[in-house]
């Protein structure tokens, strides 16, 4: 995967997370991962995809480094940690506490039903 391809997929994994952040730290965050890279290194987008990836093979997707973004909360936070681009967007505290707060989220929704999770965090962010 080219550093093109990486930059998106890790916008494309901020903006999963997106939903549960304030306001203030969703733009930005949204304004540093459309910057650093992107405008300023003068990155060229790939190809838009007209197509729903979703019906692809594996092997498609790999071909259009396309990768499936992260469903749960707990894959969510994981992939929140592991990009060095959020961190350090966001910065080593406000990130913590925020994957912090998911984890727990994450883990108290584990063994309950969607239906009781949705509502009892409707709410809540």
């Amino acid at each position: 995967m080219g550093d093109d391809q990486r930059g998106a997929l890790e916008c494309q994994v901020g903006k999963a997370a997106q939903r549960g952040l304030h306001l203030h730290v969703r733009y930005e965050l949204e304004f540093y991962l459309g910057r650093h890279p992107g405008i300023e290194d003068e990155l060229t987008p790939p190809e838009p995809v007209q197509d729903d990836p979703g019906r692809w093979s594996d092997e498609d997707r790999e071909r259009h480094g396309i990768q499936h973004l992260p469903s749960s909360l707990g894959e969510q936070a994981a992939a929140l940690d592991a990009s060095p681009r959020v961190r350090e967007a966001l910065g080593d505290a406000l990130l913590g506490s925020f994957l912090a707060t998911r984890r727990s989220d994450a883990a108290w929704a584990a063994d309950r039903p969607l239906d009781e999770t949705i509502a009892a965090h409707r709410w809540r962010y």
